[in-house]
């Protein structure tokens, strides 16, 4: 692939900013695994030790929950509940993260249980199913608290002392984009974080609906 000797120039246009992240790798993978007639899992194994959870994520326009099982994916669909669509918001942080790099730092440096495996599993469970804001928050802190145990790494909320409420991050871990949890008005957190130097907000429906 490509057949023979045949060359080709390839051009790829995101829609936004790549230095958001957002997956903007594994849609490449998941983009050249179509394009060559091949599995997008067996295509990302070759080239990362990822998980693939984000190769699940290229491929599906809803939220969804992934584990691997026996080493092979097992996808799911998620549906956020009233406190994550109304409470949360999601803001990049200005500090691209490389996945790579992050993922065998966490292979060489960290250290969990089954039971710790468990815990994250039914937390995601539970902050999808959060109907309040007290709830969501709670369960968001204790999220933040075990995976920075097993990480050895400060949560990101420490850095926000004075956000009205409580931040989890995302991805890889520390960087690129992180959840702000607050059960102010809309306009007012937004305002808040703009202020702080943080001009990418976006609001859970907004986040979802993005091409």
């Amino acid at each position: 692939f490509p057949e023979g000797n045949r060359g080709y120039r390839v051009d790829i246009t995101a829609n936004y900013p790549l230095e958001w992240g957002l997956g903007s790798s594994s849609t490449l993978c998941y983009l050249v695994a179509g394009w060559a007639g091949i599995n997008a899992f067996d295509l990302h194994k070759s080239i990362s030790t990822g998980s693939g959870y984000d190769i699940a994520c290229a491929g599906r326009s809803e939220a969804l929950f992934y584990s691997l099982e026996e080493g092979k994916p097992v996808v799911s669909p998620a549906t956020a509940g009233k406190a994550l669509r109304e409470y949360s918001y999601f803001v990049f942080l200005g500090n691209k993260q490389d996945t790579a790099f992050e993922v065998n730092r966490f292979s060489a440096a960290t250290s969990h249980s089954q039971e710790d495996v468990e815990r994250v599993s039914r937390l995601a469970d539970l902050i999808c199913e959060a109907g309040t804001f007290d709830d969501l928050r709670r369960l968001t802190d204790e999220h933040e608290s075990v995976m920075s145990r097993i990480l050895k790494r400060e949560p990101v909320s420490r850095r926000f002392p004075l956000f009205p409420g409580t931040v989890k991050s995302l991805g890889a871990w520390g960087g690129d984009f992180a959840m702000f949890v607050s059960g102010k008005e809309p306009r007012e957190v937004i305002d808040i974080l703009h202020g702080q130097g943080f001009p990418v907000v976006f609001t859970y429906d907004q986040i979802k609906a993005a091409p």
